[in-house]
């Protein structure tokens, strides 16, 4: 982590970099313990914990959409905020970034299949797993979506903005030009510093707000 996640308390922080590590449901509860140290140190905005879990990008994005469904349909601790950059939402890979994107770097139709592969082994895929299969994402937390050009899952999470949009939740998202899966890494890039940057901003409006 870095300035991205400077907002949170520190007594906090650990526990929340655990979050990305979790599989269902134990994220959800995990986001209850945060819940409720929060209130016990009198924080207001219980859980704008989800947006540094996304900050991780890819199935991990995946993950913190996929916990937000979870929490509003189990009456979970209430989200402020998704931070989805560049998430893995649809195991079914029907896109047309999913089919034509084969020899990307970092990422590209062959990875992704082994990714979900691994992270479903043997079950079968549901909207706490795959978000994109859900059929109802009303109700859910405000959303900033980025994806990069040439990236498999780009089009799944343009299309997930666009659910959510038609679903009454507010989104902002942002398709970052000539970029690849995880380029934002390269931080020698005009690009990537664009990117970053944008993500601190964002997130640090989630959190104080």
């Amino acid at each position: 982590m870095n300035d991205m996640d400077a907002g949170l308390e520190p007594l906090l922080r650990e526990e929340l970099q655990h979050l990305a590590a979790l599989p269902q449901p134990e994220a959800v509860g995990m986001l209850r313990r945060v819940s409720r140290r929060r209130r016990r140190n009198g924080i207001s905005g219980a859980a704008g914990a989800l947006g540094v879990l996304a900050i991780v990008m890819g199935t991990g994005a995946g993950l913190a959409a996929a916990v937000a469904l979870r929490a509003r349909d189990q009456q979970g601790p209430p989200i402020r905020f998704q931070l989805l950059n560049q998430p893995a939402l649809d195991d079914r890979q029907e896109t047309w970034s999913a089919r034509n994107f084969t020899d990307t770097p970092w990422a590209d139709r062959d990875t992704v299949t082994a990714a979900w592969r691994h992270y479903l082994g043997s079950t079968p895929a549901s909207p706490y797993a795959a978000p994109a299969r859900a059929d109802d994402l009303s109700g859910l937390p405000p959303a900033y979506i980025a994806t990069a050009e040439f990236d498999p899952s780009r089009d799944e999470a343009i299309t997930y903005a666009l659910r959510l949009l038609q679903a009454g939740v507010s989104v902002e998202l942002h398709q970052w030009a000539g970029t690849f899966h995880g380029s934002f890494a390269i931080l020698s890039a005009e690009v990537s510093q664009r990117q970053i940057a944008e993500l601190s901003a964002t997130l640090r409006r989630a959190l104080t707000e």
